[in-house]
């Protein structure tokens, strides 16, 4: 899904993109005049595209949702104080995004710098601190390895007020797609596939612009100007 940046009524715009598998070279054909950062999980085609940039043209925000999701499981089936003590961490992180939500792009980036910097540079901390002191083999330790090998692509938020801090505004706009597909095929074939692809594409582009117009007469900022790549990103 890609939702530019705009610069008045009528710029959002929403593109879905079909391929017949699921090859991580395919974000890289997709985008291949892309520059900026993209908002993504942690599909390996998100990487690959930044990773064949020689320029560095193409940097990876990573979703904190997808961070928090193992910690909370772990949580949640063990009532581990350790998996506590970062859900803690990451839920103060979603007070201060709460309340700077719908704010202009450079207020955001202001808090974050003042406000949650701290908060993520003390839980990088304590993650290379207890990485070595849970068992290797736990799911904790996993979630744990997971957020480090992560974390350059989960603190550029920090940096640029447009993006958010996960892929959440995205999620729901793909997931009807994923649940009809198993009824749907996609209408028979590749062709049917990527007609719905079109389809979607004008669909969710009217929408899109249907939401910036009401924000935008009510003189309120979107969310932010976004290019979903299977999860998101924002282009310059």
């Amino acid at each position: 899904m890609d939702d530019r940046p705009w610069r008045g009524p009528g710029h959002p715009v929403a593109a879905y993109v079909y391929t017949e598998d699921h090859k991580n070279i395919r974000p890289a054909t997709h985008l291949s005049d892309f520059r900026g950062v993209l908002q993504v999980d942690g599909y390996a085609g998100s990487k690959r595209l930044a990773g064949d940039r020689a320029d560095a043209s193409v940097s990876l925000a990573f979703c904190w949702s997808h961070l928090r999701r193992p910690f909370y499981q772990f949580h949640a089936s063990t009532q581990s104080p350790l998996a506590d003590a970062v859900l803690a961490k990451i839920g103060a992180l979603y007070a201060i995004e709460a309340e700077i939500h719908g704010h202009p792009a450079e207020h955001r980036r202001q808090m974050r710098q003042a406000r949650s910097r701290p908060i993520v540079e003390a839980l990088h901390a304590w993650l290379q601190e207890h990485v070595g002191r849970v068992s290797a083999a736990s799911d904790l330790a996993k979630a744990i390895r997971y957020a480090l090998r992560h974390w350059p692509g989960l603190t550029v938020y920090l940096d640029e007020g447009r993006i958010e801090m996960d892929t959440n505004v995205v999620e729901p706009e793909i997931r009807p797609i994923a649940i009809i597909r198993k009824n749907a095929l996609f209408a028979g074939n590749d062709g049917g596939a990527q007609h719905w692809a079109v389809a979607m594409t004008l669909i969710q582009t009217a929408l899109c612009r249907a939401r910036h117009s009401a924000v935008y007469a009510a003189r309120r900022t979107m969310p932010n100007g976004l290019v979903f790549l299977g999860s998101v990103a924002i282009g310059l």
